[in-house]
């Protein structure tokens, strides 16, 4: 959105969109429920409502234009593919849907298995391929591996899971072919 800043209001539960140059506020959106972090696309921002709905928000004015209702709760944001016009979410426990970025419309569900509760961070979109991360036991996690086709659909479990050492709370980086995720028992692993 330029130079701009969109800021969270976690008290208050509210969207701020501020001037970075003078901090003067352009608009404010109250959204009445808690929410995890939002994310900026080209022309829209995603909120995610912990109750499980995502909002659709025009960055100009603030005002939400689409709703859609998951048929779980959320805990973290979707995750985005820079390649393809797709959101991955993984929803409190079990399954990770697929939702076209233009309509939020579902275009698929894939059974993951996750517990509820256990995915903190959004997954990650890379190579073809979705990394998602679950935080299964008491010291230690598992990056499930998705491989998808060129449309970043017909999901397919590309490996068996890979056990981290550490719950992951802090969102992967994707640097290139790279994925760095660290965990908070201090481990780093970079895959490619």
């Amino acid at each position: 959105i330029g130079s701009d800043a969109i800021l969270v209001d976690g008290i208050r539960n509210e969207l701020v969109r501020v001037e970075a140059a003078t901090g003067r506020m352009k608009w404010r959106l109250p959204v009445d429920e808690p929410f995890a972090e939002p994310i900026v696309l080209s022309r829209k921002i995603i909120v995610p409502l912990t109750t499980g709905q995502l909002l659709e928000v025009n960055p100009d004015d603030g005002r939400s234009t689409r709703r859609v209702t998951l048929p779980q709760p959320l805990q973290a944001a979707p995750g985005t593919d820079s390649q393809r016009p797709v959101l991955y979410v993984a929803c409190e426990h079990s399954n990770l849907y697929v939702l076209s970025e233009d309509t939020l419309e579902c275009e698929e569900v894939f059974y993951l298995g996750h517990a509820p509760g256990t995915v903190d961070v959004p997954p990650v979109a890379s190579m073809g391929h979705v990394l998602v991360v679950e935080n299964a036991g008491a010291d230690y996690s598992r990056l499930h591996v998705v491989a998808t086709d060129a449309s970043g659909l017909s999901l397919r479990r590309a490996q068996e899971p890979i056990r981290l050492q550490g719950h992951v709370v802090v969102a992967p980086a994707r640097v290139g072919r790279r994925v760095i995720i660290v965990t908070n028992l201090g481990a780093i692993y970079l895959f490619e």
